[in-house]
Formats: structure tokens, C-alpha cells, sequence
């Protein structure tokens, strides 16, 4: 009878351990399908390039758990690390590549590089449709 309640605690102390929450997915809340406002601009050599246009997109579930995947064009796709108080970073970036949900419907992040053939910006702001 001993060895029973005791392998009836053991069970119950391990169903109890073993057993975890389900993970919150806070990315849910962003996404779906945006309209986007993209301005890219680059500095090479003594020349100056500019252009600002928009298009429609999508933001959808990243490669982890964390990232999320903003497609704006055909042959744009940017993954991002989505914090939970909304913040973004661009992943895998060396250099200056950041932004942020200002609402649940609104995002905003900018890359800024650098190198020895010129300096390139892209800032993306994206409304939820």
C-alpha cells in the first residue's frame, strides 16, 4: 500500500512539472494584410538616389517564434524580431535596423548601411488594412 501512494505522489508530482502553459503568441495581433509607404534612398559616390512609392503587403509568422515576415513587393521579404511591447529589429542586421508597431494597426522600421561604395536607407511604414 506504501509503495502505491507513493508512486500515486510521484505521478502526480511529475504530471504536474511536466505539464506546460501553451506559449502566448503575441505576433497574432499584427498580422494580416498592410498597405506600406516604402522610401528608399542611396548615396554612391558623388550621385544621390531617391524614390518613395507604395504598395500592398502582407505581414505574416516569421521562422521562430518571435519573427515575423513583411512581404511588400513580389521580391521584397524582410524578417524581423517582434519584441513583445512592439519593438522591431531586423534580423540577422549589422547595422541600424529598427522600428516599431505604433498601434496593433501601424508599423514603421527603418535599415540604414553603410560601406565603402555609399550609404543606402529604407524606411517602410505599413497601415493595416
Amino acid at each position: 500500500m506504501r509503495i502505491f501512494k507513493t508512486l500515486i505522489i510521484v505521478f502526480c508530482v511529475v504530471s504536474i512539472a511536466g505539464c506546460k502553459k501553451p506559449v502566448f503568441d503575441y505576433r497574432k495581433k499584427y498580422l494580416g494584410d498592410y498597405s506600406f509607404s516604402v522610401y528608399q534612398a542611396r548615396d554612391i559616390g558623388p550621385g544621390h538616389y531617391d524614390t518613395t512609392y507604395s504598395t500592398d503587403g502582407t505581414i505574416s509568422k516569421g521562422s521562430d517564434l518571435q519573427s515575423i515576415m513583411i512581404t511588400y513587393t513580389s521580391h521584397k521579404t524582410v524578417e524581423l524580431i517582434l519584441y513583445e511591447d512592439g519593438s522591431l529589429q531586423v534580423k540577422n542586421c549589422s547595422y541600424s535596423c529598427k522600428g516599431a508597431f505604433e498601434s496593433v494597426n501601424k508599423m514603421m522600421y527603418t535599415i540604414y548601411w553603410d560601406g565603402l561604395s555609399g550609404e543606402s536607407t529604407e524606411s517602410v511604414t505599413g497601415t493595416k488594412k
